[in-house]
């Protein structure tokens, strides 16, 4: 007779190098639709923003009466992407996303809106002023457990991904069916950042980025 493995599969040596992207919710407050901008979006400009109602259908009560508008400083715009832009070996085109994310060099670190104002992002500052109105109003009590910042951040879901390592490995977090798909950084003009939907691991090789989305 053929007896079957007594012990389970050792876990792939890549399991430990994907993680899960970032909570930006409520997304009312973040995912935003601009006026009078391109594909290469310019940091060094102000850009008008609301809240981008397509992004936001999704959004989960209290939220879902949330629209904000005003102008945002572009070095606080990213791209980003939900599980339904994802698909197998394709990333549609990502979505736009506004967040009080400083990044130096390899290290990133949020700024509340005092820290904005401080380094002088008076427009951002009044965005992000309102979103911390919005947390404690439709939070309640709930508020002082955990800000808007910590929320953002959960688990350094946010600070903790890598913005310079060329080729993200993607793939969904829920789902029927798993979609796998790279993405080339150099292709996307402003920093890419991922969302809690779905899962990341950052590669220098494309082959090495190739083989584990077809795998996947």
């Amino acid at each position: 007779t053929i007896s079957g493995r007594t012990r389970p599969n050792s876990p792939s040596a890549y399991a430990p190098r994907f993680k899960q992207g970032a909570t930006i919710v409520p997304r009312n407050c973040y995912f935003v639709r601009l006026h009078e901008a391109d594909d290469a979006l310019d940091p060094s400009r102000v850009y008008w923003a609301e809240t981008d109602p397509q992004q936001a259908e999704s959004a989960k009560p209290p939220y879902r009466d949330v629209n904000l508008s005003g102008p945002i400083e572009g070095v606080f715009l990213f791209r980003s992407a939900l599980s339904k832009h994802l698909l197998p070996f394709r990333l549609e085109p990502a979505a736009t996303v506004a967040l009080p994310l400083r990044i130096r060099g390899s290290e990133s670190a949020l700024l509340d809106v005092d820290g904005l104002r401080q380094a002088g992002y008076r427009d951002f500052a009044k965005w992000m002023a309102q979103v911390e109105r919005i947390w404690a109003s439709k939070r309640g009590r709930k508020a002082g457990r955990q800000s808007v910042y910590e929320r953002l951040d959960y688990g350094k879901g946010l600070t903790s991904q890598d913005l310079r390592t060329r080729y993200l490995v993607l793939y969904n977090a829920a789902g029927t069916n798993l979609a796998a798909a790279y993405l080339d950084r150099r292709s996307v003009p402003i920093p890419f950042v991922v969302e809690h939907k779905l899962y990341w691991a950052a590669f220098e090789d494309e082959d090495e980025a190739a083989f584990l989305t077809a795998i996947l």
